[in-house]
C-alpha cells in the first residue's frame, strides 16, 4: 500500500509560482498524507473521479517553501 506521488500546481498569469512535491506515501483509509518538509503537510483524500488534497495544519501555508499564493489545495478532476 505504498504509492509514489508527483503534484504539481502554478498560480495564474501575471507572476506564475509553483508548488510542488513528490516522494512516498502510505495509502490508509482511501486517503495519503504526504508530508512537504517538517512542517507543511496534506491529506490527499480519493473519490470517484476526483480527489481532494487539503493542508493538515492550515494557516502554515509559509512553511512550505512554494511560490507566493501557490499551494497544493483544490480539487483535481481525472481526465483521460
Amino acid at each position: 500500500n505504498i504509492y509514489t506521488y508527483d503534484i504539481g500546481s502554478v498560480t495564474h498569469d501575471p507572476g506564475r509560482n509553483i508548488a510542488d512535491a513528490s516522494g512516498k506515501a502510505i495509502l490508509k483509509n482511501n486517503q495519503l498524507i504526504i508530508q512537504v518538509n517538517k512542517s507543511c503537510k496534506f491529506s490527499i483524500k480519493f473519490y470517484n473521479g476526483f480527489l481532494m488534497i487539503s493542508q493538515e495544519s492550515p494557516g502554515q501555508l509559509n512553511d512550505c517553501e512554494f511560490g507566493f499564493n501557490a499551494t497544493l489545495e483544490g480539487i483535481y478532476l481525472k481526465v483521460k
